[in-house]
């Protein structure tokens, strides 16, 4: 810890974590990722991504740019089927979230 505390200003634990399928970590009961109710993520191009781990866009849900908004990018189609299947549970259609641990409790 005191290694730490020379390099960082702050360190945090959280729990186990496979960031979208990286690791082999599973658990049972599956929920919705709040992520899609609490944060929007834009690429560098204006497109935006399904989450924070989609950092290389595989599953855009939209664009930001001088004819779409944030808001109707947020409310669009695309947003709305992704957090309909998170809310039924059914993650496993969506491939970046299909072996993502984030989601369970």
């Amino acid at each position: 810890m005191q290694l730490l505390e020379r390099v960082v200003d702050r360190f945090a634990f959280g729990k186990l974590h496979n960031w979208g399928g990286q690791s082999a970590v599973t658990k049972r009961i599956r929920k919705p990722c709040s992520r899609l109710w609490r944060t929007l993520t834009v690429l560098a191009n204006g497109d935006v991504a399904l989450c924070c781990l989609d950092y290389d866009g595989q599953q855009l849900l939209g664009r930001v740019d001088d004819v779409h908004s944030i808001r109707e990018v947020w409310n669009g189609q695309p947003y709305r089927q992704i957090r309909r299947c998170h809310r039924e549970a059914r993650q496993g259609e969506i491939p970046l979230c299909a072996h993502c641990t984030k989601s369970f409790v």
